[in-house]
C-alpha cells in the first residue's frame, strides 16, 4: 500500500484548521512534531505543545480562516502560501492580513515539521 500523499495531508489539515476541528487537525501531526519560525527557532515541540498553540489561536480568533492560493510538493516536503485576512495578534489590538510561506515535512502520513516564513 502506498503511503499517504503529503499534499493531500496538508490540504486536509488546512480544511480542519478552517473548521476549527482541533481533534481532526491534530490527527495530521506526529507526536514529535515541531513548529519552527523562519530562522529555525523552535516555537512548539511535541503534539501537546502544537495542540496548545492551536487552542490559543482558535480562542483568540473564533472566525479565523486561511486561504492557500499556492501549494506544491517535492517528495515529503509541501510548501504553502497561506493568507489569513483577519489575523489578530495576542499582544496587539485589531486585525490585519497575515501572509507566510509554510514549509511542511510529512513522513508516513504525519506532519513532522512545520516552518513558518513571514
Amino acid at each position: 500500500m502506498a503511503p499517504p500523499d503529503p499534499r493531500a495531508i496538508i490540504l486536509a489539515e488546512h480544511e480542519a484548521y478552517n473548521r476549527q476541528d482541533l481533534d481532526r487537525l491534530m490527527s495530521y501531526y506526529a507526536t514529535d512534531a515541531v513548529i519552527l519560525d523562519g530562522n529555525g527557532t523552535v516555537m512548539h515541540q511535541g503534539s501537546d505543545a502544537v495542540r496548545s498553540a492551536m487552542v490559543q489561536v482558535f480562542e483568540r480568533m473564533p472566525d479565523v480562516h486561511v486561504d492557500w492560493p499556492e501549494i506544491f510538493q517535492v517528495g515529503e516536503w509541501v510548501a504553502v502560501h497561506d493568507i489569513v485576512p483577519n489575523w489578530k495578534f495576542a499582544d496587539a489590538p485589531g486585525q490585519r492580513e497575515m501572509q507566510w510561506v509554510a514549509l511542511y515535512r510529512v513522513v508516513n502520513g504525519k506532519i513532522k515539521q512545520l516552518q513558518l516564513f513571514s
